[in-house]
């Protein structure tokens, strides 16, 4: 992992609770005196970038930010007590990080109807349980039904990377 401008402070690599996984905390570098000039409510800040020595375009969109309240907590199974959450303070104690900024997946999954499906292009497909990390289907078709309502994500491989969706908050509908 390639950092600009911050220092990565900590690292867990494949922690049990999701061994696709390495989690990096990273602290932007800013001095007492870093400041912001005309900020209005509603902008965005940018306080880094991030990038992978890898020349491989596709691995580079495999990079994601942490997700908070999604992501693995301190106290699960293999975190370490590594607090991984996102926030950034600004003139206050108090927290103004409100989320991160979207980037289109090459995986991307979502609920359609009574299934969840795929914008991805491949041969097969790793349909797993969020809650558990549990493989509950291979698919040739981008396309999962599941039995009940939960958490699911997927795992593909896209351009030699092997590439883990977001997770998708599924609600099976009654009557179909």
């Amino acid at each position: 992992m390639l950092l600009v401008n911050g220092k990565i402070m900590s690292k867990i690599m494949s922690p049990e609770v999701s061994p696709d996984y390495d989690y990096y905390s990273v602290v932007p570098d800013l001095t007492i005196s870093s400041f912001y000039n005309n900020i209005n409510v509603g902008d965005h800040i940018k306080l880094f970038s991030i990038g992978a020595t890898d020349t491989n375009v596709a691995c580079l969109k495999a990079i994601r930010l942490f997700e908070n309240n999604v992501d693995p907590g301190s106290s699960s199974n293999g975190m370490g007590g590594s607090d991984f959450t996102n926030s950034f303070t600004l003139g206050s104690l108090q927290s103004i990080y409100t989320g991160n900024i979207n980037s289109e997946k090459p995986n991307k999954i979502f609920q359609k109807g009574n299934s969840i499906t795929t914008n991805a292009n491949e041969k097969l497909y790793d349909w797993y349980s969020a809650k558990d990390n549990i493989l509950l289907a291979q698919t040739k078709e981008p396309i999962y039904t599941p039995a009940t309502s939960g958490k699911y994500f997927l795992k593909s491989t896209y351009e030699g990377c092997r590439i883990i969706s977001e997770i998708v908050d599924f609600k099976a509908k009654k009557g179909k």
